[in-house]
């Protein structure tokens, strides 16, 4: 918690959290301007498609950007961006009087597609900026402290633009959903970063060397697989919360609690992963976390009274956040930062395109055989990923051999720093060498 008092890496966390809160109240008062003009639920679910749609289509151009040009200015880019599409539409909602014309039906698609595109352009430099802010071993906290603005703007945003909505409409409710992004845009405009490393002009920025690379390292592939597993085995806590609550006689309340409880145990895991990290390897926490998701998923599909199951919804939250947030630290810090951006949009690739995957799966499962079917095909899904991802396979090499050092350079090295013991610690990012 301490990295969250530096200026750098606090003032990003905090004005991220207050963005993330803002675009999830986007999200709320779009999808209740959709249902109130429309009445039509895939109306709303078209929202979406135009929100989501650019993320999946170009999240890996924006990857090769972030890695070519400039992270910074591409996050701020991206922000400005997001701020555009909830002002354009909150000025249309006060200038248009109908209300209901087919023009305001279009622009609630634009405004989601503008959107949309902020997100995917500043998605994967956003993703790749957090280890500029910190030290290279301070990486893995800097990771787990950074999922914490996720769940708190996905608990708080949707909340709050519910509340803006109801008490003064749509167009100020818009207004004030795209002002946390032109404050975490301007906060990333001021935030001082050591330039990035030069990679020289024949280093190849294409998306094709990052996938090559990604498939020569066994361990990367792993990881991203881990991803896309956790991306589908969260879903049916959530998409099959309806159906688990009207099997115990309950009803929107009982959802909105089993939602509830799973968004506080994925909050709880992430904060509890800083001590659990000092007892036991990352790696080994991807499969603790694994095996708490896959059995609290499993207990889901037995008929049990409903305080048993709040708490295993609490339970596959805190198991998700735990795995998620560890295999992402391991890329974070697997990944050469030449690379960092195009990996991470592979990371984004995975886990927004696993929401579709889960759809499919649990629909079908759910209507050919049952619910409970659903559940459990999640649970085997995660223990034979728990089994496949085992610690062995995910250690993380040491940064001499990430950067290809010989033999003989391993053994110098302990010398090296005998004679000087501050040769080989990097300062403080923004920070120059007090030596």
């Amino acid at each position: 918690m301490a990295l969250l008092g530096d200026l750098r890496f606090g003032s990003f966390f905090f004005a991220k959290t207050f963005s993330l809160a803002g675009l999830w109240s986007h999200n709320v008062v779009a999808a209740v301007l959709a249902y109130q003009i429309t009445g039509s639920v895939f109306y709303v679910g078209l929202v979406s498609v135009a929100q989501f749609g650019p993320q999946l289509l170009f999240m890996g151009a924006s990857g090769v950007v972030a890695d070519r040009g400039d992270k910074r200015g591409q996050i701020v880019l991206g922000r400005l961006i997001c701020a555009a599409g909830s002002t354009t539409l909150a000025v249309w909602c006060l200038v248009d009087t109908g209300g209901d014309s087919p023009a305001t039906r279009v622009m609630i698609l634009v405004a989601s597609l503008v959107l949309g595109i902020g997100l995917v352009l500043g998605g994967p430099a956003l993703m790749a900026f957090v280890p500029a802010l910190v030290r290279e071993d301070e990486i893995p906290t800097a990771v787990r402290l950074d999922a914490l603005p996720m769940l708190v703007g996905r608990s708080a945003g949707p909340a709050l633009g519910a509340l803006l909505v109801t008490w003064a409409g749509p167009g100020p409710a818009l207004f004030a959903a795209a002002g946390p992004n032109l404050v975490f845009a301007a906060v990333v405009t001021m935030i001082r970063v050591d330039p990035p490393a030069s990679h020289g002009s024949d280093a190849d920025g294409s998306m094709r060397a990052a996938l090559r690379h990604v498939r020569q390292d066994r361990r990367l592939m792993l990881i991203l697989f881990g991803v896309v597993v956790i991306g589908v085995a969260a879903d049916p806590a959530l998409t099959l919360a309806p159906a688990i609550a009207a099997g115990t006689g309950g009803g929107a309340r009982t959802v909105g609690v089993f939602a509830s409880a799973f968004g506080i145990g994925a909050a709880l895991g992430v904060v509890l992963m800083g001590p659990l990290e000092r007892w036991i390897a990352g790696s080994q926490v991807v499969v603790a976390g694994l095996c708490v998701l896959g059995t609290s998923t499993g207990v889901l599909a037995v008929p049990l009274p409903v305080p048993v199951l709040i708490g295993a919804f609490a339970f596959a939250g805190a198991g998700m956040s735990t795995a998620l947030t560890s295999l992402t630290a391991l890329l974070q810090v697997a990944v050469p930062d030449s690379l960092r951006g195009r990996v991470m949009s592979m990371w984004l690739a995975c886990f927004v395109g696993a929401r579709p995957i889960a759809a499919l799966l649990n629909g079908t499962i759910s209507d050919v055989l049952s619910v409970p079917a659903a559940l459990v095909f999640a649970t085997a899904l995660v223990a034979v990923t728990a089994r496949v991802c085992r610690p062995s396979r995910l250690r993380v090499p040491s940064p001499e051999q990430r950067e290809g050092k010989s033999a003989v350079q391993k053994d110098c090295a302990p010398l090296a720093h005998a004679e000087d013991p501050g040769q080989g610690l990097r300062p403080r990012p923004g920070t120059t060498n007090p030596r």
